[in-house]
């Protein structure tokens, strides 16, 4: 069972991100930290790095000396880290609109989805790429799911993603992963509301 911290307060979507995280990803050796950054702006999504709680004088937000102590000890020191835009997440009109047309939604996603849960897809969207990116930097995995350098394209993946084979295979296993992703987080939220 993977180790997920966070910066998010938002308690339903923290416990859905853990919930289809746990499901989707339980394989991760690493613990996986999740920040919310007011810096990420524009076109930058997210980004993903591999650290460690030695980098740091003073731990990020959302991982606690407990926490440090689990990491160092169990999984000597290192995390995965993942940085999500606030802006797109907060419902940013101009950046789900820009999102949307370059994570190509309607290929993704229900048109119910797009048009009720712009923020959930777009959560979705990054967040499986960017923890495909911790699979593929996980020491367990440490690795590409596809082996061919040949990059053909998928259903639903924009050509942009066969620049190279790190960001190739990342969509490629996010691209096969979103639609139970994003059902698994809408069960979540549906049931932490009380619906």
């Amino acid at each position: 069972m993977v180790m997920i911290l966070s910066n998010i307060k938002n308690k339903s979507i923290l416990t859905a991100i853990k919930h289809a995280t746990q499901k989707c990803y339980g394989d991760l050796h690493y613990p996986v930290y999740i920040k919310l950054d007011r810096k990420l702006t524009g076109m930058t999504h997210g980004l993903y790095e591999r650290k460690s709680v030695h980098d740091y004088e003073r731990l990020p937000t959302g991982i606690s000396p407990k926490d440090r102590k689990i990491i160092e000890g169990k999984y000597n020191g290192y995390f995965h880290y993942i940085s999500l835009s606030v802006d797109a997440l907060n419902g940013n009109t101009d950046s789900i609109d820009q999102e949307s047309s370059y994570w190509e939604y309607k290929n993704i996603y229900t048109e119910e989805d797009i048009n009720e849960h712009p923020s959930l897809c777009w959560l979705t969207t990054v967040l499986t790429h960017e923890l495909q990116h911790a699979w593929q930097a996980d020491d367990v995995h440490l690795g590409y799911r596809v082996k061919s350098n040949d990059m053909p394209l998928v259903e639903g993946m924009d050509k942009q993603w066969r620049r190279n084979l790190y960001e190739y295979d990342a969509e490629v296993g996010a691209t096969k992963i979103r639609k139970f992703y994003i059902t698994l987080m809408k069960e979540n939220i549906e049931e932490s509301d009380g619906r």
